[in-house]
């Protein structure tokens, strides 16, 4: 078995009975401090014109910007979260690789949960913990560190929203592949801003 094979058997096949308490305890508490980031971010200078731009180029959904309270679909109402969770800076940081990991995967998560609707805690708990765990590792395996090139942490954050609604829409293992493989092809985060 190849290692795409088993990776996404892992997706697709890990269940909240089969997560360690540790992961379940740290899924919580980003989730929390990730809505609460993301309600200091809606304020922030820009948030509202950023999250108006959104708007409009949305056609009403299910899915909640959060703070605002508008609802649009889930990938509009994702970006305008996250957007806003990155407004101050405030968001968590994967001491190890330095990767936000809160905004994309709960970001996705709450998006795709409320507009599928009948969506458990525990499965929004699975699809975070499994998507974060994606990148970190994703990361750790990187010879080339973040920092040390041109490309900046968000590089990562499409496969762990990919993940995220690949497990909450329960994709089986071919689709699962199908969405990492169009998050790799959306790809993208340069540091220039940064550096600018």
């Amino acid at each position: 078995m190849d290692l795409t094979k088993r990776l996404m058997q892992h997706l697709v096949y890990t269940n909240f009975e089969k997560l360690p308490a540790s992961a379940i305890k740290a899924v919580k508490h980003m989730i929390l401090d990730t809505s609460g980031v993301i309600l200091a971010g809606s304020s922030a200078k820009g948030s509202n014109a950023i999250t108006q731009q959104i708007k409009s180029w949305s056609p009403s959904g299910k899915s909640t910007v959060l703070a605002l309270g508008d609802r649009l679909t889930a990938p509009m109402a994702a970006w305008s979260n996250a957007f806003m969770g990155r407004a101050r800076e405030l968001d968590d940081s994967h001491d190890l690789t330095g990767d936000h990991s809160g905004l994309p995967a709960v970001s996705a998560a709450l998006a795709v949960a409320e507009d599928l609707g009948n969506v458990t805690g525990k499965e929004i708990i699975t699809a975070i913990s499994l998507g974060v765990d994606l990148v970190a590792r994703l990361r750790l395996a990187c010879d080339i560190k973040v920092g040390q090139i041109s490309w900046g942490a968000a590089t990562f954050a499409p496969f762990s929203s990919a993940a995220v609604a690949g497990k909450l829409l329960q994709l089986d293992e071919g689709k699962m592949r199908n969405a990492l493989g169009l998050a790799y092809s959306q790809l993208a985060g340069s540091l220039q801003a940064q550096l600018d």
